[in-house]
């Protein structure tokens, strides 16, 4: 998802860039730490990539099939000045 929003949204790859990441190390050490395992193993990867939580409103959509059995798409939005209600998305 993350490598997928930064291919359609370039302004968010140039965003992760300014902190000297890139996406592939992001995910591998997610992996390789397996940082989220539990929620005191994500305390540490949102120590170290917090900037890109805040990046993201604080809300997201969750689109589902016609029977709502499995997930289909998870829609992430940039934060706004103003917060745009999901239901607008």
């Amino acid at each position: 998802m993350l490598t997928e929003y930064a291919q359609e949204n370039p302004d968010f790859a140039a965003f992760v860039e300014e902190d000297g990441f890139s996406l592939k190390a992001i995910l591998e050490n997610i992996h390789e730490e397996n940082w989220l395992s539990s929620l005191y193993a994500s305390g540490f990867f949102f120590k170290r990539y917090g900037r890109l939580f805040r990046y993201f409103d604080d809300w997201v959509v969750i689109k589902t099939n016609e029977d709502d059995t499995k997930i289909t798409d998870i829609v992430v939005k940039k934060r706004e000045a103003k917060h745009i209600e999901t239901c607008y998305w």
